[in-house]
């Protein structure tokens, strides 16, 4: 952890450096970090990334949209550690308000649903299927 100053003297330098070339050369650049990194979103963009995970739990939907949306590529991590306790319609609103706030004709948004705990209902699984499949690629 550290502040968005500490961030920019220490690691932006560095980002630059490694990412730059490879935005120059036509390469995307995706960063996966976790936490709350919506302060250096820009500074990211300024580096080269061009797709980022960020976290829904705490930097919120409405956050990734202020931050992301129109800028930088968000493959947004869904509430992984709720699964287990989130019921098939509180999964449901959440895919759903993903994708109606960060979703735009000229893309952008990535979403990725990883189940890491052998405790999370099938049900649950199956609603995070049948719910992307409904947001995603309406018929």
């Amino acid at each position: 952890m550290m502040s968005p100053r500490s961030f920019r003297k220490y690691l932006k330098p560095l980002f630059a450096a490694l990412f730059q070339p490879c935005r120059r050369a036509g390469v995307h650049v995706a960063l996966s970090s976790d936490g709350r990194l919506l302060d250096v979103v820009d500074d990211l963009l300024e580096c080269g990334v061009s797709v980022h995970d960020p976290q829904l739990r705490p930097n919120t939907v409405a956050g990734i949209a202020r931050a992301y949306k129109g800028k930088l590529c968000a493959s947004v991590d869904l509430d992984q550690q709720g699964f287990p306790f989130m019921t098939p319609t509180e999964i449901r609103e959440q895919i759903g308000e993903v994708v109606g706030e960060l979703a735009a004709p000229e893309g952008g948004l990535m979403l990725s649903a990883g189940i890491n705990d052998a405790i999370v209902p099938l049900r649950n699984i199956e609603t995070i299927i049948e719910s992307m499949e409904q947001f995603c690629f309406p018929r």
